[in-house]
């Protein structure tokens, strides 16, 4: 017998309680000595070619613990290297375009907060230079 906050509760309940919640946990997969993993046979060896796309999507929810404060605005123009947001607590943490383009779109969900940059790209990249 168990008593847990006033309720009383039989061994049977326990313990099929626990042997459910065992089933239920995920099973992890520990690896020793290293990181090799032993698997049949090897991949193939294929070189694709891969087309430009024109537009991109930054997310700052893809960062945890960050709060981001813009720096563009809808239309702006950017260069690769460019700052796009920062963190609000940490303003020495930028967050650059990867592309050459325009800002197209900000997308917005719940209380403003910032979903999704969208940035439609130029032809050709061109670079920040930064003079170091």
């Amino acid at each position: 017998m168990f008593c847990f906050k006033g309720i009383k509760y039989s061994s049977k309940f326990i313990n099929l309680h626990a042997k459910n919640l065992y089933y239920s946990m995920s099973k992890n997969i520990k690896l020793k000595k290293g990181l090799n993993i032993n698997l049949v046979g090897e991949a193939d060896k294929v070189y694709a070619s891969v087309k430009f796309n024109k537009h991109f999507v930054i997310k700052p929810t893809d960062f945890h613990n960050l709060t981001p404060k813009l720096v563009v605005k809808i239309g702006d123009k950017v260069l690769a290297g460019s700052p796009l947001f920062f963190d609000k607590y940490n303003d020495k943490v930028n967050f650059c375009s990867p592309v050459s383009g325009e800002i197209t779109d900000i997308v917005r969900g719940a209380k403003r907060r910032i979903l999704e940059l969208r940035i439609t790209s130029d032809d050709v990249i061109s670079y920040k230079n930064f003079n170091l």
